[in-house]
């Protein structure tokens, strides 16, 4: 099973989106990308913590590798961001 979501921002149009899959009974992040016009504005954050979303919904664990090799937090899910 793979999932994706997109980031709109503004006029709607996709600023960043994340894939992500079920590898081994864990989450799985398979791509993360925000455009470099939009970057650290914390959009990736809000991708990440949407696989983490998913994943918990699904009763999974989220890899923790993906956040250990880039020194990544996952923002807390305040309904507020913008993805």
């Amino acid at each position: 099973m793979t999932t994706r979501k997109r980031c709109p921002v503004g006029d709607g149009a996709p600023v960043g989106v994340v894939i992500a899959s079920i590898r081994d009974g864990l989450g799985y992040l398979e791509e993360l990308a925000v455009l470099p016009a939009h970057g650290r504005r914390g959009l990736g954050g809000h991708l990440l913590a949407a696989v983490d979303g998913w994943a918990r919904s699904r009763g999974l664990q989220v890899d923790a590798q993906i956040f250990m090799r880039r020194d990544l937090t996952v923002p807390a899910r305040d309904g507020r961001g913008p993805c």
